[in-house]
């Protein structure tokens, strides 16, 4: 039974790289992010926000490799900053978990922490290694 509104983090050109793999990994991330949206306002087991934190962890691990990766093929000057945000992230993560765990965090300020940390990351920091990519792919 859904005790509260859902309303699905829709996807659009402000949240675009124009970079394919890393547009198609933050679509997944936003479809992750859903999920979560969706469990909380059907008031989900922990056990099932648990184990969709733990994908959304494990996807996100993969999508900042690749993210960074490339960020480093371009000489992204702030690469060594970018990184630590994801380092950031990871531990947030981990850190809900555990208070997923003891029963202290509610699924609506996990899912809506999600949601907005991926959308500031992608429009505030991803937007910024976007010109270097670019140089790059042209010289």
């Amino acid at each position: 039974m859904v005790t509260k509104a859902y309303s699905p983090f829709v996807w659009d050109n402000r949240y675009a790289t124009g970079i394919e793999i890393i547009d198609s990994q933050h679509k997944r991330l936003f479809g992750l992010t859903n999920q979560m949206l969706q469990a909380a306002a059907e008031n989900a087991k922990n056990s099932v926000l648990a184990e969709l934190l733990a994908q959304i962890e494990e996807y996100a691990s993969t999508h900042f490799s690749h993210e960074e990766s490339i960020m480093e093929w371009a000489g992204y000057k702030n690469l060594a900053e970018h990184r630590e945000q994801h380092g950031l992230l990871r531990e947030e993560l981990d850190y809900f978990a555990a208070e997923l765990e003891k029963g202290a965090l509610t699924p609506h300020e996990l899912a809506e922490f999600m949601q907005s940390w991926l959308a500031k990351h992608i429009i505030h920091e991803d937007m910024k290694y976007l010109p270097a990519v670019k140089k790059k792919q042209n010289a």
